[in-house]
């Protein structure tokens, strides 16, 4: 079998051509990888995240301490630990149910009250920004 005679141009195409493929391949998996490492980041970010209660710390406490992270969790735990004399305080103080409540919802309470009676609504505006003097 007798080699094909090429000339010096057709050599130059052919190893040009040779090596945009070997750089488009090398580029591809260079990708991929990049990819792959980006998502193992992703993942590693997403299991130390303190704001996610799914991350690995949260879960091996929980585990540890037989928590389930529905009803209770080593947040809620240490939240009862340190807020326990104040929820108590609280449960026991009487609600005055006497008093009136602010609202705003359609026009009515305070906002309504300030709008229909122009003095107010002055003395109001004077008093809010008399602070700042």
């Amino acid at each position: 079998m007798k080699t094909p005679k090429i000339s010096q141009g057709q050599a130059q195409v052919i190893i040009g051509v040779g090596g945009l493929l070997v750089a488009v391949i090398a580029l591809y998996y260079t990708k991929k990888a990049a990819d792959s490492v980006v998502t193992g980041a992703s993942k590693v970010a997403n299991a130390v995240n303190p704001t996610n209660n799914q991350n690995i710390i949260n879960r091996g406490f929980n585990a540890l301490f037989g928590l389930d992270n529905k009803t209770e969790s080593v947040g809620t735990k240490v939240y009862d630990f340190f807020n326990s004399g104040k929820q108590k305080a609280m449960a026991q103080k009487p609600v005055d149910t006497k008093k009136s409540t602010v609202t705003t919802v359609q026009g009515t309470g305070i906002l309504k009250a300030l709008k229909d009676d122009p003095k107010k609504q002055q003395a109001a505006t004077d008093k809010f920004w008399g602070q700042f003097k």
